[in-house]
């Protein structure tokens, strides 16, 4: 049987920015999700207290928009995990390629 040699791939740095960046953008979009979210609440909040245009939100309204933002919470939450994997995977690959290839 022959033996195999075990060769360690060449990643550019060009392919390891465009690995961060791709984590950056998703983190903004996540931001923005639960910039969004915060607005939301505090939109159906000012109708709560203020009775804006005459309109009176009821605390059925207040509890679904609650849990429909918790749900959202949760699903960023998990994206932000599973970002957090590709980001020490991404540095686990910084770390191989500059020890195999030295610059």
């Amino acid at each position: 049987m022959e033996e195999r040699k075990h060769h360690k791939p060449h990643v550019s740095s060009e392919v390891i920015n465009l690995l961060l960046e791709s984590i950056a953008k998703e983190e903004l979009a996540l931001a923005n999700i639960l910039y969004g979210e915060g607005e939301k609440i505090e939109a159906v909040i000012e109708q709560y207290n203020y009775h804006r245009d005459g309109k009176h939100v009821s605390l059925e309204k207040l509890l679904e928009t609650n849990e429909s933002v918790r749900k959202t919470i949760i699903a960023t939450i998990k994206k932000e995990m599973l970002l957090e994997f590709k980001l020490e995977n991404v540095i686990e690959l910084i770390k191989l390629t500059k020890h195999h290839y030295p610059h």
